[in-house]
């Protein structure tokens, strides 16, 4: 699932991860939007945000944001990714189908941590545009 298109709003956001949460899968990816070059959503995001010149921005999933919407704040959509995926891997429907597998805790574990992390380096380098 892909959040923070060029023109999403907060509560389209959380109808995503609430569509992903009803859906009958075994897992979910949460992504944010990148503005990738020579598409009509860039030229779109250009038009509605920041759009970072940093190609390092591209690459790291949670550390860092190609895209600064207009639409919301980014430490509000920084905490919309963390909620969807605590949302949807901590939800009792996810734990009653999973509740067996060791691997489950340990890579929620894994990613709580890698999140925090990634909050930290985030918050450090914001005026990287």
């Amino acid at each position: 699932f892909i959040i923070g298109m060029p023109t999403e709003t907060k509560e389209e956001i959380l109808e995503t991860v609430n569509t992903a949460n009803r859906l009958p899968i075994d897992g979910a990816f949460f992504f944010l939007y990148t503005p990738f070059p020579d598409t009509p959503l860039r030229h779109l995001a250009q038009k509605r945000g920041l759009v970072s010149c940093n190609w390092d921005d591209y690459s790291k999933h949670l550390y860092t944001h190609a895209f600064y919407p207009d639409t919301i704040g980014i430490n509000i959509l920084d905490r919309l990714l963390f909620s969807a995926y605590k949302r949807y891997y901590f939800s009792l429907k996810f734990i009653k189908k999973n509740y067996r597998n060791p691997d489950i805790l340990r890579q929620l574990v894994k990613y709580s941590f890698h999140r925090l992390k990634a909050a930290r380096y985030a918050q450090g380098n914001k005026d990287n545009l």
